[in-house]
């Protein structure tokens, strides 16, 4: 029997972070966990509002990654992770290849 670990990842480019989610999950799986993976290729205003009132009742994400240009359609990182601190203290990953 497998632990889930369940990870929300948003970035606005899916193929340019496959590598790394498959390293995560070879790595995962060598430990006993099986990678549940939930990605946002972007977060406007609402769906950020949305996200956050859900979590603050149940947030089922053992750590969260995002980049931080989400391009045009959504809010930059900073602001995400700003807007998702103050529901939740799951660990989160911030990057930028800038």
């Amino acid at each position: 029997m497998k632990i889930k670990y369940t990870v929300l990842w948003i970035d606005d480019r899916p193929k340019t972070i496959e590598g790394e989610v498959e390293e995560i999950k070879d790595s995962l799986e060598e430990l006993g966990f099986e990678l549940c993976l939930k990605l946002l290729e972007c977060l406007d205003d609402a769906e950020l509002t949305k996200l956050r009132d859900r979590l603050s009742v149940y947030n089922p994400y053992d750590m969260v990654f995002f980049d931080y240009d989400l391009g045009t359609r959504s809010r930059n990182g900073a602001e995400i992770a700003k807007g998702l601190r103050s529901s939740i203290y799951t660990d989160m990953v911030f990057y930028s290849s800038k």
